[in-house]
């Protein structure tokens, strides 16, 4: 994804490298084997700490599966601020309302964190 927006050369010049922290996939059809398909990618937004991904899996035969991804970015062992990733990209705009679905999920991660603690 970074490759296709023009951002990988960047971000690796920087040291930045992608964590992936949490994902969760709904599948609902297969892929038959050998069949071609396209992996459709968008940020859907971000907090203080993370950015989300939504991913979606199609062929021909329609939708696959959606896949979310919540990441950071890390560069010598530290996080990279989300404002300082987006002052990188030039993003200036306001932030997209993240889907409901996602907004669930991270709920859903929050309560595991504190059960767990």
């Amino acid at each position: 994804m970074l490759a296709e927006m023009g951002l990988l050369k960047r971000f690796l010049t920087l040291g930045w490298m992608p964590i992936v922290n949490a994902a969760e996939f709904t599948y609902i059809r297969d892929i038959k084997p050998f069949a071609q398909f396209t992996v459709e990618s968008k940020v859907v937004g971000w907090d203080e700490k993370y950015f989300y991904v939504e991913q979606r899996f199609v062929s021909a035969r329609g939708l696959h599966c959606i896949a979310h991804v919540r990441g950071v970015f890390i560069s010598k062992r530290k996080q990279v601020p989300i404002s300082t990733m987006l002052a990188e990209v030039g993003f200036n705009d306001t932030q997209p309302e993240m889907p409901v679905e996602v907004q669930k999920w991270k709920q859903f991660l929050q309560l595991k964190k504190q059960q767990n603690i």
